[in-house]
């Protein structure tokens, strides 16, 4: 043991020498860059100086020191005489890559403290703070990135002899194995790993790249191995042990593109309601960042389901579902003038027609109501009745909304909120101020116009469109209007704690049966026949009366073994 012990320190003393002139240095010019830098350009920003400067000079110095760490004895020749030593090459090797782990962290550790000595007594006391808080903020994935690259770099630096040559080659590598993730972005959004994968294949990749340089080594007892020899051993090491990975990532990441209905996990979401009530649009996805959007017809009396071929789609929110039942929905683009515009056989999936978003956009200048137009003149938008053309003129600088019932538009200014009449030409306050300063900051319609909801600092308020009549204070909690072809007369709150489904027609409210996963917006429908649709935490979808009666399951995952 004292043996070995001696012959370590004698090999990291003559590490040492090599690397003397070159560490003090870079160590002196640790602080200098930073006070020039301060004092230059940053003027005392502690979180750049935490998150950028130190991280970069500590990479920078392995970067330099492991890049000659073994090519610098290769191109001097050096190494010939120390495969002559009495001294087995995996413990040359290994003091080499101990040599260069007590060197990286005795600079880190200067790095760290000389910067934070600085900051400490020249910066000012936030600053100060900031580079604190911003220093133990650092993510780990930082780390596991900074252990990659050094392996990359003796990777190399075992392999070939200049070392400028060795950096080039590791920025080449790291830059190629970084880049399958934007790759596999372009192939598909699904395929991108997620975070916890990234700083597995971090933690996993350094020690493949080490195994590849110490049998790059010296492996004769008096002369190195030829350079023909280092670079197969440096394909082959990688490749032995990278395509297997590879192979299996490829398996695992495949099965993100493999989806089907009932699959467990997956994240589900309710959509539109056919306004027959037989049909839900079901929006599905697997549970990672990048998972794209199917989109299913559940059919509520059979169970059966509907697939529509292309992903991430985007319903028609004015109007999902034409008169002759099918459904109306937008394929992703990178503009809005890419997008088509597609019509879907609710009982199939197939594509009935296609549209582009020129061909449904043209004679219509406000897509979302087909019952008027608009143009702006001035400060004044010109609604044009599209039955009568009867031209009516609204303040722009108030964002007029419009109603799905014809005719029907309204804004918010300091004298409250204002809904208009179109068809008849008549306008007035539905909701005034009830104290002053007090102002309404939004005004919104129900999704079928029946009813107007709105917002104050004080709470919420709904009115019934057509009588005037306040048919919720929001005494009781913010009231939801769920949307989704659910019916306006029923809107979701929180009673206490409880979630209920109020009637705003009769004032009775009904316990919520099951827990609803998300929001009421996503997890909740409630049809015209005073049935409920919910989707629960286990990823059911019920159904059953507004009373808890004849409850059934129409959508269910499978169980997994």
């Amino acid at each position: 043991m004292q043996r070995f012990l001696r012959t370590q320190l004698a090999l990291l003393h003559k590490e040492w020498r090599d690397v003397r002139a070159l560490t003090i240095a870079c160590a002196l010019l640790v602080p200098g860059g930073l006070l020039a830098i301060e004092y230059g350009y940053l003027d005392w920003r502690g979180d750049i100086a935490a998150a950028t400067y130190v991280p970069v000079c500590i990479g920078l110095f392995l970067a330099v020191i492991s890049a000659d760490i073994i090519a610098a004895d290769i191109a001097t020749k050096r190494a010939r005489a120390f495969a002559a030593l009495p001294t087995r090459w995996s413990s040359l090797w290994a003091s080499k890559l101990t040599f260069l782990l007590l060197i990286g962290a005795a600079f880190s550790v200067w790095t760290v403290t000389s910067c934070a000595a600085i900051y400490a007594t020249l910066a000012p006391a936030e600053a100060n703070t900031q580079f604190l808080v911003e220093l133990s903020r650092l993510p780990p994935m930082a780390v596991y990135a900074t252990l990659f690259a050094v392996a990359t770099v003796v990777f190399w630096s075992t392999v070939l002899e200049r070392g400028f040559a060795v950096v080039g080659a590791a920025v080449v590598t790291c830059t190629a194995i970084g880049g399958t993730i934007p790759l596999l972005h372009w192939i598909s959004p699904e395929l991108v790993p997620d975070d916890e994968a990234v700083a597995t294949a971090l933690l996993a990749l350094p020690p493949v790249f080490l195994a590849g340089s110490l049998l790059a080594f010296v492996r004769a007892p008096q002369h190195t191995s030829s350079v023909w020899r280092r670079l197969a051993i440096a394909a082959i090491i990688p490749i032995v042990v990278l395509l297997p990975a590879g192979a299996i990532s490829a398996a695992v990441l495949s099965q993100r593109l493999d989806v089907e209905p009932h699959d467990p996990g997956l994240r589900l979401a309710l959509g539109h309601v056919s306004p027959d009530g037989r049909r839900l649009v079901i929006l599905a996805a697997k549970p990672h960042k990048f998972a794209s959007l199917r989109t299913w017809i559940l059919d509520l009396e059979d169970g059966s389901l509907a697939q529509l071929g292309e992903l991430n789609l985007s319903a028609d929110q004015s109007n999902p579902w034409a008169d002759d039942g099918a459904y109306r929905a937008w394929t992703p683009g990178d503009t809005s003038t890419a997008s088509l515009y597609r019509l879907y056989d609710q009982e199939t999936g197939v594509v009935l027609e296609t549209r582009s978003a020129k061909q449904v956009n043209s004679g219509r200048l406000y897509p979302f109501v087909d019952w008027a137009t608009t143009r702006i003149e001035g400060a004044d938008m010109i609604v044009t009745l599209s039955a009568t053309g009867v031209e009516c003129a609204l303040p722009v600088s108030r964002s007029p909304q419009f109603s799905r019932l014809p005719g029907y538009a309204l804004y918010t200014d300091t004298a409250g909120v204002h809904l208009h009449d179109l068809v008849a030409g008549t306008s007035r306050i539905i909701r005034a101020p009830e104290r002053a300063r007090e102002r309404f900051i939004n005004a919104t319609f129900s999704p079928t116009g029946a009813y107007v909801r709105m917002y104050s600092p004080t709470g919420s308020t709904i009115v019934d469109v057509q009588t005037g009549s306040v048919v919720d204070d929001g005494s009781h909690g913010i009231p939801w209007f769920p949307g989704g072809g659910s019916d306006d007369r029923f809107v979701f709150r929180d009673d206490d704690g409880e979630r209920v489904i109020l009637d705003l027609a009769t004032q009775a409210t009904y316990a919520s049966v099951q827990a609803w996963t998300g929001n009421p917006f996503l997890g909740a429908r409630v049809l015209p026949d005073r049935r409920v649709i919910q989707l629960t935490i286990d990823g059911r979808i019920e159904i059953q009366n507004l009373d808890g009666t004849n409850p059934r399951t129409v959508y269910a995952p499978k169980q997994e073994n």
